[in-house]
């Protein structure tokens, strides 16, 4: 192991904590320096929560690493993201980003009129569509770039978002996607990254609830966001 080795290693654990507790979502210099390193950093020690490329999301989901997630304990956090989308009058399309095998949607079947769901893994796009379900929509494609081809009423990101780069530029694009008064709904596992990204969404884009999910693993937050309604034309007399 080099010397830089080493010392990557010896300090990423500290740098990192600096980082996501103080300097996560800043545009200063040191900000920006010190968040490519960790981000070099947790490459290169393969630490969880971090982007992934497409083959080792196929090989993860082949293997059964995601089977979890089709537990019991995860339910609560179904419920809460379902809940919020029930309550909304209307809600016509749901787009669910990082979707997996569909877990949302085979939870809770009647959840839209229209449920499409994208996720980077083949093998997990192929389980969802055993579904079966005619006005759903499954697609292997890439959420750092994935653009519906009309607005959805609301859009999930479960569990997906500390998978993408640059997170808080990704959830104001997809913000930016829905029509207009459209709901962004955002469930993260609390680590310090995730606490360090929910910071950053609440500064820059319009939180309306926030809730947390105490369960057997951990604590779950989901914020939800919503698209402001642009101002009425005035009419011309």
């Amino acid at each position: 192991m080099s010397v830089s080795q080493r010392i990557l290693r010896r300090l990423g654990a500290p740098l990192a904590g600096l980082h996501y507790r103080y300097f996560f979502g800043r545009s200063s210099p040191i900000a920006l320096w010190l968040g490519r390193w960790v981000d070099r950093w947790e490459e290169t020690s393969r630490r969880g929560d971090v982007p992934l490329d497409r083959e080792r999301w196929e090989q993860q989901y082949h293997s059964g690493r995601w089977a979890c997630l089709a537990d019991a304990s995860e339910t609560a956090r179904y419920g809460a993201l379902a809940g919020f989308l029930t309550r909304e009058d209307g809600l016509a399309e749901v787009l669910d980003v990082g979707c997996g095998e569909g877990l949302l949607r085979r939870f809770y079947p009647a959840l839209g009129l229209h449920f499409t769901g994208i996720d980077l893994s083949e093998a997990a796009i192929a389980r969802a569509r055993q579904q079966n379900l005619p006005s759903d929509r499954w697609l292997q494609a890439d959420a750092e770039t994935f653009a519906p081809s009309r607005p959805p009423g609301a859009i999930v990101l479960n569990e997906c978002l500390y998978y993408l780069r640059q997170p808080t530029r990704q959830a104001r694009r997809y913000l930016d996607l829905l029509v207009p008064g459209g709901l962004l709904l955002v469930s993260m596992f609390r680590t310090p990254r995730t606490d360090a990204i929910a910071r950053s969404l609440a500064r820059e884009l319009p939180l309306e609830e926030e809730v947390e999910i105490l369960g057997k693993r951990g604590t779950w937050r989901v914020q939800v966001f919503r698209r402001g309604t642009p101002p009425i034309a005035p009419t011309a007399r």
